[in-house]
């Protein structure tokens, strides 16, 4: 007859908790759990059938004399028979990947194995103990005795096995030596019973200690999925992207998010020398790339962690700026193993904040250094005049009739005028040179390495000639 959910009967088999450990996990995660319980079990099979088989023969050996041989072959039998079903239901669970499920069903099964177990050693004692000397029932009572802690020990994981086999033998025997009369082993039934309910205690803080370890192991594994899942997700969906290097600088275990930003294989990238992606030939050379280089190696040197390195990359020939952030990874002996880290593509960032600092410092009709910025480079060339002994000029240049053309031809035409004529100013001068926007339609420019007046005078002239020739702006 089927057993209802509720039965008391069907609570015992199912319920995995002890003093509440595992009262919040789930159907799923007690089935799991009870597959540990029961694998527990099944890793200290060898273990129970090799004492299950000395204890045997030592019994054998010391009453085959005492009268009781054809008792003693069946037992012997018995106790083979069962240790020949727990060494196949090992090999099987050796040979098979480890339970990840376990129902009630599989507790009741390792329960009602272990009841058979506390019947079959029950039986030495309840037949052979009125019938035998004072020292063989002390042997016996031994057997019994270590029998209990023995087993309860090893079946403690799963405590319904743990609790049906210690009470199979507990129980009567406790009986057989109250039934004697005799105060000495009415004592030892006391005595008995005393070390039982600290075995009892025991398996208890022993099934409990498992349990918490598995609840702990569980929870563990829920965040290594959680953390799993994001870096995944971060991986997938974020512009920045995870990396790996060994103790020798090469990249190791490359994601397809590092690959795919590289625009190479992971299996290319594999044990590459990390130098070599992160600074491409055109920027091989260049002073920014070194100095990140260099201070990547002192990090790598010194094992020390390293934070936000601004370092310019050419992917597909395009400049790049990323920035690194690394820590040292050690293993459980404290050796070096590298490093873990994140990396940024802050292109945009870099782009836009150029963009910025250009709307700062010129003019943007013209793109011509504007009136703040020329006071810098003004600043910093007679600095150097100062220092060096060097001449410099300065010319301001202001179109005339300028408002005309704005009120007659509108102000579109004047932006184009504007822009024709600081290309035409830009054409005469050096390298070395700087020609400004001062205000709406004045210039300003700096000549810099002076030899003479006569060459500022020589570039006024030519400024007027070119700045009043005639302009041709949308026909």
């Amino acid at each position: 007859m089927a057993t209802r959910p509720d039965h008391p009967l069907e609570r015992f088999w199912s319920t995995t908790r002890v003093d509440g450990a595992s009262q919040e996990l789930t159907p799923d995660q007690q089935d799991e759990l009870r597959a540990h319980q029961i694998g527990a079990i099944i890793t200290l099979a060898p273990v129970m059938m090799a004492a299950n088989l000395v204890n045997t023969l030592i019994i054998d050996l010391l009453f085959w004399n005492a009268g009781h041989g054809v008792f003693l072959i069946g037992w012997t039998t018995a106790v083979c028979g069962i240790v020949a079903i727990w060494g196949e239901n090992w090999r099987r669970a050796t040979r098979r990947e480890g339970r990840l499920r376990a129902s009630p069903r599989g507790v009741r099964r390792v329960t009602m194995n272990a009841l058979l177990f506390g019947i079959v050693w029950t039986t030495p004692f309840m037949v052979m103990f009125p019938d035998v000397s004072e020292a063989q029932r002390v042997v016996l009572a031994t057997c019994a005795a270590g029998m209990i802690s023995g087993g309860a020990l090893a079946l403690a994981t799963v405590w319904q096995a743990a609790l049906v086999y210690s009470m199979t033998i507990e129980i009567p025997t406790a009986l057989v030596l109250v039934a004697t009369g005799d105060p000495m082993y009415i004592g030892l039934a006391a005595l008995s019973a005393s070390f039982g309910g600290l075995i009892a205690r025991t398996v208890h803080e022993r099934g409990r200690l498992f349990i918490d370890s598995f609840v702990a192991n569980l929870s563990l594994r829920d965040q290594g999925q959680t953390i799993g899942l994001l870096l995944r997700d971060f991986e997938e969906n974020s512009s920045d992207w995870l990396f790996e290097v060994d103790a020798a600088g090469r990249l190791a275990r490359v994601s397809a998010r590092l690959a795919s930003v590289l625009g190479k294989t992971a299996e290319d990238l594999d044990k590459a020398p990390v130098e070599t992606l992160l600074a491409g030939p055109p920027l091989s050379g260049d002073p920014r790339t070194a100095a990140a280089l260099r201070r990547l190696g002192r990090s790598f040197r010194l094992g020390k962690p390293f934070r936000d390195v601004l370092l310019p990359v050419t992917i597909g020939g395009e400049e790049r700026w990323w920035t690194l952030t690394g820590r040292p990874v050690y293993d459980d002996n404290g050796a070096f193993q590298g490093y873990r880290g994140v990396g940024s593509d802050i292109t945009d960032a870099k782009q836009a904040e150029a963009s910025i600092a250009r709307m700062t410092s010129y003019d943007m009709l013209t793109g011509l250094p504007n009136r703040a910025l020329l006071h810098l480079r003004l600043a910093h060339a007679l600095k150097r005049t100062d220092r060096e002994g060097r001449r410099l000029a300065i010319l301001s240049l202001d179109l005339d009739r300028f408002k005309t053309v704005n009120d007659t031809l509108g102000h579109q035409t004047g932006d184009h005028l504007l822009v024709e004529v600081a290309n035409r100013i830009s054409g005469l001068l050096r390298d070395a040179d700087i020609v400004a926007r001062f205000g709406g339609d004045e210039f300003v420019i700096l000549r810099t390495n002076l030899k003479d007046k006569s060459d500022a005078d020589g570039l006024a002239r030519r400024l007027i000639e070119a700045v009043s020739a005639p302009y041709e702006i949308d026909g």
